[in-house]
């Protein structure tokens, strides 16, 4: 047992209590606020006028309620209920919609969704080309609105992308 916590990072104290030594960064959020990439993250674009009614039909979550603030947690499936991808879904502009997962997930994503998509006339890009970036620790709302001019997210949200001021 003793091998296995410490391959996965911990040790054991008191002969009965595992301990995690807290990573770099979280060390670092606690004295202030820490900003990371997020390259373990990418993105699909859905793009098109049936794009609402394209991902209802493929995804857990209710698309009526992704209202450009409120951007739910979500999965697409297989037709036996396997999952293919987890998902964050936020709504770019009436028939635009980000879909965010693990980046090794993008492009198989995109492919099975491709067989769909010529049904409902919604175009899906893979987006490469956009920076993802983790902005956490107390103050991290306030620079956010500071820095970078922009109102934080709430919890389960993102930011609108609006002027804070």
């Amino acid at each position: 047992m003793n091998d296995w916590i410490a391959r996965i990072g911990g040790r054991l104290e008191d002969g009965a209590r595992v301990v995690f030594d807290t990573p770099e960064p979280a060390r670092r959020a606690l004295e202030g606020p820490v900003m990371s990439p997020l390259v373990h993250l990418g993105i699909l674009d859905v793009v098109g006028d049936g794009a609402e009614r394209f991902l209802q039909g493929q995804t857990s979550a209710q698309l009526s309620l992704v209202d450009g603030e409120f951007a739910p947690l979500g999965c697409f499936c297989t037709p036996k209920g396997r999952v293919l991808a987890n998902v964050q879904l936020w709504r770019v502009a009436p028939n635009h919609y980000r879909l965010l997962t693990h980046h090794e997930l993008v492009t198989s994503l995109a492919e099975h969704l491709a067989k769909f998509a010529p049904f409902y006339r919604v175009e899906l890009t893979p987006r490469d080309d956009l920076a993802l970036i983790g902005l956490f620790g107390h103050e991290a709302p306030a620079v956010a609105e500071a820095l970078l001019d922009v109102e934080p997210p709430v919890p389960g949200g993102r930011s609108s992308g609006r002027p804070s001021r």
